[in-house]
């Protein structure tokens, strides 16, 4: 069961795999036509890969973001208004220079607030039943 979501404390979830399965679809549909961003590469499973989950998924997404945007920036603004990411973080992550890492962190922490919320909610519908 869950607890009632905190925002600020998404990071329990960061190294749960059905939780991160969950975040990649709703990535992947969110970002559907703008990237075609893949899991694959990611062994979910792999214990002995001593980098977490959620870190090889900011780093990979990350390096998508780059390349989509060295191809069409107009594709990775479009992805930043579909995943309805606040203007201040994207402000914070480009105030400088085109910061991806911490674009990729911002849209992720989005995707895990929308999955943990519909499971949250999912969780009070069948306790109702």
């Amino acid at each position: 069961m869950l607890s009632p979501i905190d925002p600020n404390q998404i990071q329990e979830y960061f190294g749960n795999e059905r939780v991160i399965r969950l975040v990649f679809e709703q990535l992947s549909k969110d970002c559907y036509p703008f990237i075609e961003f893949s899991i694959d590469g990611l062994d979910l499973s792999d214990d002995s890969i001593k980098e977490p989950i959620y870190e090889r998924l900011v780093k990979s997404f990350s390096e998508e973001l780059e390349r989509t945007d060295r191809l069409d920036h107009s594709n990775l603004l479009s992805l930043i208004y579909r995943v309805d990411l606040n203007k201040q973080r994207y402000n914070a992550c480009v105030e400088f220079s085109m910061n991806y890492d911490c674009l990729a962190r911002e849209l992720l922490n989005r995707e895990f607030k929308k999955v943990l919320f519909r499971l949250y909610y999912q969780q009070m519908n069948d306790q109702k039943e």
